[in-house]
């Protein structure tokens, strides 16, 4: 009856050692998963962060020539720009 014992309990802890060796991978695979998209979300984040709130030369003490949200002024190709007099 022991021999039988043993035997069930080889094979429960063969079974068992199969089943942590998948889940150690599945960890593997998830934490993988994670700090890609960690990076993904920090990069998204740096982005947004841009268009949220962003500091201009009116809102701010950005000086107009160092203001990157400023609207271009862009002459149209048909029109000639005439010099000041």
């Amino acid at each position: 009856m022991s021999d039988l014992v043993f035997i069930d309990n080889s094979k429960a802890i063969s079974e068992l050692l199969v089943g942590l060796q998948q889940l150690e991978h599945r960890i593997e695979v998830l934490e993988s998963d994670n700090l890609l998209l960690s990076r993904e979300n920090a990069s998204l984040r740096e982005r947004l962060s841009k268009y949220e709130n962003p500091k201009n030369s009116r809102n701010s003490s950005i000086p107009p020539s160092k203001d990157e949200n400023r609207p271009r002024n862009t002459l149209l190709p048909n029109l000639v720009a005439f010099p000041k007099k």
